[in-house]
């Protein structure tokens, strides 16, 4: 699935109920760069930010582990917009 902010320079998406097991969730900016989550998320709680995403739109990709049902284990709460902030410096 991808999210799309149009005019955003960054995209981080806010997972609710994570629980991959054994399957593993990509947040990317469509060319593969990216975070990937697994279990349930970075601190075992089920609820967590993604990392900043560059641009503006996200990719979420999902890959089920072998064990996997049908329903997909985890929900998108919200996604946060970043507008400014990530200009790059010249130094």
């Amino acid at each position: 699935m991808a999210l799309r902010a149009p005019g955003a320079q960054g995209v981080r998406v806010h997972f609710t109920g994570f629980d991959a097991a054994g399957g593993r969730v990509w947040v990317h900016d469509g060319q593969g760069e990216g975070a990937s989550y697994s279990a349930r998320g970075p601190y075992g709680d089920g609820d967590f930010w993604s990392e900043i995403v560059f641009g503006e739109t996200a990719v979420v990709e999902y890959e089920p582990g072998e064990a996997a049902g049908d329903a997909v284990p985890f929900e998108i709460a919200e996604i946060a917009h970043v507008w400014r902030g990530l200009e790059t410096k010249a130094s």
